[in-house]
Formats: structure tokens, C-alpha cells, sequence
């Protein structure tokens, strides 16, 4: 490809089996980064912590950590059986693709206890709220929507006597198509939003709509669906996703504000993939680089059998354009294999 350097990291097929301590220390180090995401969630109800303006609190422990930032936290405590799956994609047409970290579980043992009640599509009285990050918020009631799924509760830390007596008065009821005034009502005083998984929480305590630091969103008519996370992402069969970790990318800044091309963060997240990558895609991307080296017609490339491993290539090509654009064919691969994600 003319620059034995542009593929430095992404080429070696190196990676042995992640041990659990690597994986607390993937966390550790991201949860101390300026620059990294998490975010637990399903289709249309998600929670996500980055760091704002203030200097998050953090405190590391063998499990996973704390970081707790103006605007709220995260709680990140991963069992040893955790299964972790670096990924790259793309989302649509431009030059650029996207990444992140995946952790996930049987989805059975996912579930939070007890299943029955989370599965549900009603509001919900968990009880006071014994794992608040802030100890002011320790005991306050926490209330679940309903969101539908066993494995994730998006739920509501009331403070206001009002609104608590309001929300105890509709539990058992959909929230978003039965208790109008009530719904009203949690716009207006806007409490605390606490999502959990079985491996962790994040709490957004600043208002609403501002996206500043640790926030959320919810939309009812997407989680409806049941749909948990998007087809594309590699998450193994029979799990659900409990957590998932945005390192720094190459294109976007943790708030999601887009950037110009960064190469060190491009670089270091092929650290996190070359050990954390699932053998499929690593291959994939092996396999289409050293085609590319060698000369091969585009037309006589075989594809992956699997939509992830097809996104992954389309993700290699977006990357050569940025770090190796000189790549013999690099146009014919692109009108191949990923016709939208081109620069013309």
C-alpha cells in the first residue's frame, strides 16, 4: 500500500484471550479519559455518562469504578463471565465509520430480579434507592417506567412529595399512553433519571434537556418495537447488551460533536480492537488489507457471509481513505464495497 506504516496496528492478528483483569483495566483507563462515553440502554430508552465541565470524582475497584461528574455518574461493577466485543462500522453514507465496545450477557442471566417485574410496561415502585451514587440521594424512592425489557430499568429518583404521591397513585399504569398529568408532572419538576443493568447504572441529575455531561433520552415509540440494539452490532447470539463503552473516536468528541480526523485516537482504538475484537472481524479486516496489498481485482474479492464482517470492511476502506489514500485501486475497492462512503 506504499506506507508499510498506515497499517501498523490494525494488520496484527496477535491478540491472545482478554483476561478479566484486562478488561477492568479497559475500564479503569477509559473511565479516567476526558474523552470517553459509556452508555446503557436499549432501543429508544438509554442513559449516558461523559465527563462535563467538572472534574469527575473516580474511584477504581476490582470490579469496574465510579465516576461521578457535575450532572451525575456511572457505577460500573462487570461479573467475570462478561463478554466483550470490540467492533468498527458505518451508519449510513459519508467517510466515516464508527466504534466502540460492546458488553454483554446471556440474556437470561441479565435479567434483573425480579424478571416479571421489569418486563413490564408500567410504572413501576422499586423501593428507596440503597445504591445512589450521591449520598443525599440515598433512600429517596426510585420509580421504574416501564420500558419492557427484563435486563434494563430506566427509572425516575423522586425527591418531590408531590410527585411521588402522583406516581404511587398510577403504578401498575402505562405511564405514557394512561397518566397524562403525571407525565406532565415529571417534565416539569424533572427528576433525578437512574438506568440500570446488571452490570451497572449511570444517573443523570442535571435538567432535561441538557446534554452537558451524564444525560438521557426516551422514546417510547421506538422501545415499543422490543428491539433491544441495532442488527448491526456483533452482539453474540442469545445475549443483551448491559454496558457499552465510546473510546475517544476519530471523527466525534465524546459529546458527539464532530471533529476533524484524529489519528491518535484512530491509532489507540486498534489497541482496544486487536484485543478485544472478535476473531471474525479482525480477520475481515486482515483479509481485505492484505487483498488490497496484493493487488487483488476488487471484482474477485469475496465478501463475509455476515453483515458485521461486511460493515467492517466498508469501515477499513473510510479508514485507508483517511491514514492511506494513496492505496492502488483504493476507488474501485470503494465502488465495490461501499459506493456512499467515498470522497469525491
Amino acid at each position: 500500500m506504499g506506507d508499510e506504516g498506515t497499517a501498523r496496528k490494525s494488520t496484527e492478528m496477535t491478540a491472545g484471550i482478554p483476561t478479566y483483569e484486562d478488561v477492568i483495566a479497559l475500564i479503569h483507563g477509559q473511565l479516567a479519559s476526558n474523552n470517553a462515553a459509556f452508555s446503557i440502554g436499549v432501543m429508544g430508552a438509554i442513559g449516558e455518562y461523559f465527563k462535563a465541565d467538572s472534574e469527575p470524582q473516580i474511584k477504581f475497584h476490582k470490579n469496574g469504578g465510579t465516576a461521578q461528574t457535575w450532572g451525575g455518574g456511572i457505577s460500573i461493577n462487570l461479573p467475570r463471565d462478561v463478554t466483550v466485543t470490540a467492533y468498527e462500522s458505518v451508519s449510513g453514507a459519508g467517510h466515516r465509520w464508527t466504534q466502540g465496545v460492546l458488553f454483554s450477557y446471556p440474556k437470561e442471566q441479565a435479567a434483573l430480579v425480579p424478571p416479571a417485574y421489569f418486563s413490564k410496561t408500567v410504572l413501576r415502585e422499586i423501593g428507596p434507592d440503597k445504591n445512589a451514587l450521591g449520598r443525599e440521594n440515598v433512600g429517596s424512592p426510585l420509580f421504574d417506567l416501564g420500558v419492557g425489557v427484563d435486563h434494563f430499568s430506566f427509572g425516575i429518583r423522586i425527591e418531590n412529595k408531590n410527585l411521588e404521591a402522583m406516581s404511587r397513585d398510577v403504578v401498575g399504569i402505562d405511564l405514557f399512553s394512561n397518566a397524562p398529568n403525571v407525565l406532565k408532572s415529571v417534565m416539569e419538576i424533572e427528576p433525578n433519571r437512574v438506568v440500570q443493568s446488571k452490570f451497572g447504572r449511570i444517573e443523570a441529575t442535571n435538567p432535561f434537556m441538557n446534554l452537558d455531561g451524564p444525560h438521557t433520552h426516551i422514546v417510547p415509540s421506538m422501545f415499543a418495537a422490543g428491539v433491544t440494539h441495532a442488527a448491526t452490532l456483533p452482539v453474540p447470539d442469545g445475549h443483551v447488551l448491559c454496558l457499552t463503552l465510546h473510546p475517544q473516536a476519530p471523527w466525534v468528541l465524546a459529546d458527539g460533536r464532530p471533529c476533524d480526523f484524529n489519528r491518535d485516537a484512530y491509532d489507540d482504538f486498534q489497541i482496544i480492537f486487536d484485543k478485544f475484537g472478535p476473531y471474525d472481524l479482525r480477520n475481515e479486516k486482515r483479509r481485505l488489507l492484505q487483498a488490497i496489498q496484493d493487488d487483488m481485482l476488487p471484482a474477485d474479492y469475496i465478501a463475509a457471509a455476515s453483515k458485521p464482517a461486511r460493515l467492517q470492511a466498508r469501515a477499513v476502506l473510510r479508514q485507508l481513505q483517511q491514514i492511506a489514500p494513496q492505496s492502488k485501486n483504493l476507488k474501485d475497492w470503494f465502488v465495490t464495497l461501499d459506493r456512499t462512503g467515498l470522497i469525491v
